[in-house]
């Protein structure tokens, strides 16, 4: 039937990385539960909530997971209860045996516990991509890609296409990941350590965020492989499908201005400092906008909210040339780039008031790009 005895924080781990994909808004109830199998190789953990899947397998030979299988098999439970029963369970271990009527009980210490569950048998089939290899590359890198890109995604759902970020391999050698809302743009740019077939996909922005949050040993390497529908991102214990978003990627090449009238350079951890204060004007309302005049020997940022104040402040910068120029944009916007930026000079060129500006790290160059469109407004600024 089903019996094992195993150290609970290490099931526990396991739990909660599947219970991630597990959100308790499903069509099908049987997503509200867990798939718990176990083989003579360990133990696997799986769940789903139709959109995205996590899976967790811990090996038998894992000295800290303590694993003894007594009997293979496998039993679904309601993932809800079943976290917070183990998490207060007297014992650092516990034992599992599905009885008859797929009843399941758990020991642990005095504790002596029944619980209901579901036959394995009806956990909806997990459709696997093809097991060609797509991409390898080291869990770190990929983290820091998405950090770079994902927060621009909208999160909209008028237009889905936008609520995700569009990854693609040119020339098999540079891998493209692009986020915009239609509002701003973060792109960033990457050579392949080795060469791969040329593909695109457009994967969910906070599916992409789950794969920050599972894929927790930086060190490892994953693959990648995906089907017209779903990529899977594996490594050796944790696997994560996700469905792929319909439809088309907008082009956003074709928005990226090439020719700029200002240009101007600072620090971007100063710049950010900046933007945040100005953003405090606009908590009330987060379309109001702050603006920026850029003079020949200055650059003064003001904001105005009739319900909090106004700010007018001159802003440090390393380097500015062309012309003048007044701009009005989200502060959050800019704040949020800049956070993506990390540490480093920003690079801002500038083509007109009304026309969308480019960001870059200087050390990166065109390699990570940041776009934000300005905002039109006819509130006057304070400017003594």
């Amino acid at each position: 039937m089903l019996k094992f005895r195993i150290n609970k924080n290490a099931f526990l781990a396991n739990l909660h990385s599947a219970q991630r994909a597990i959100n308790g808004k499903v069509v099908v109830p049987v997503l509200n539960f867990v798939k718990i199998n176990v083989t003579k190789e360990g133990l696997t953990l799986t769940g789903s909530n139709g959109r995205i899947t996590i899976e967790t397998f811990l090996s038998v030979t894992d000295e800290d997971a303590g694993m003894i299988i007594d009997e293979v098999g496998g039993i679904l439970l309601e993932v809800s209860f079943l976290s917070k029963v183990l998490s207060e369970l007297p014992n650092y271990e516990f034992s599992l045996e599905v009885l008859e009527n797929n009843i399941v009980n758990i020991k642990s210490g005095q504790t002596d516990l029944h619980l209901n569950g579901m036959n394995v048998q009806d956990y909806p089939k997990l459709k696997t991509p093809s097991q060609e290899k797509v991409l390898k590359l080291p869990v770190s890198f990929f983290k820091q890609v998405i950090k770079e890109t994902n927060f621009a995604a909208s999160t909209q759902e008028s237009r889905p296409i936008l609520t995700g970020v569009c990854l693609k391999v040119e020339d098999n050698k540079t891998l493209v990941s692009t986020a915009t809302d239609a509002h701003r743009m973060s792109r960033r740019t990457v050579e392949l350590p080795h060469s791969v077939e040329n593909f695109q996909v457009t994967i969910p922005s906070k599916n992409l965020k789950e794969f920050i949050n599972v894929f927790n040993k930086d060190d490892e390497e994953f693959e990648m492989f995906f089907s017209s529908t779903q990529v899977l991102f594996k490594t050796k214990n944790v696997s994560l499908y996700t469905r792929l978003l319909d439809g088309s990627y907008p082009d956003t090449e074709r928005i990226i201005p090439k020719n700029f009238k200002t240009t101007a350079v600072f620090d971007s951890q100063g710049l950010r400092k900046v933007m945040n204060r100005a953003a405090l004007l606009t908590s009330v309302d987060n379309s109001r906008s702050i603006q920026l005049e850029l003079k020949r020997d200055t650059i003064t940022l003001y904001g105005n909210s009739p319900e909090i104040g106004n700010l007018k402040e001159d802003i440090e910068f390393d380097k500015k040339e062309g012309d003048d120029l007044v701009i009005s944009f989200n502060p959050i916007f800019m704040s949020e780039s800049l956070a993506a930026f990390g540490e480093g000079k920003i690079e801002i060129k500038f083509t007109e008031s009304f026309r969308p500006f480019v960001m870059s790290l200087e050390s990166k160059g065109d390699q990570f790009i940041q776009l934000i469109t300005p905002i039109r407004t006819n509130v006057a600024m304070p400017k003594k």
